[in-house]
């Protein structure tokens, strides 16, 4: 499915994703691979899609997709006040570790 999707933006992009859990039934290398390729696609670096970045929007639960968003939205109960809280982290401030 997201090979599709994929591929249709190839062909008649859109400016911006909303993803929600698509890496739910993919292992640690697989999440790795689709998080490295929605970041090149975001920033237009991606073969054939140079130029043209996309906005993301992806709601996922694994840590290791976390590690290459450019920035990070969460939310949580906020029992005090009985309502939501919504916390944002900008990552971009923080430069990508490289691994050898």
């Amino acid at each position: 499915a997201l090979a599709l999707i994929f591929a249709i933006h190839s062909y008649r992009s859109s400016p911006f994703f909303i993803l929600d859990e698509v890496d739910a039934a993919l292992d640690k290398t697989n999440v790795e691979k689709m998080a490295q390729f929605i970041r090149n696609r975001s920033h237009g670096t991606n073969p054939g899609n140079e130029g043209k970045p996309c906005q993301s929007i992806v709601i996922s639960l694994k840590d290791y997709f976390f590690d290459k968003a450019d920035s990070l939205v969460g939310v949580c109960r906020d029992i005090d006040q009985a309502c939501s809280r919504v916390l944002t982290f900008d990552l971009e401030k923080f430069p990508e570790e490289i691994e050898e």
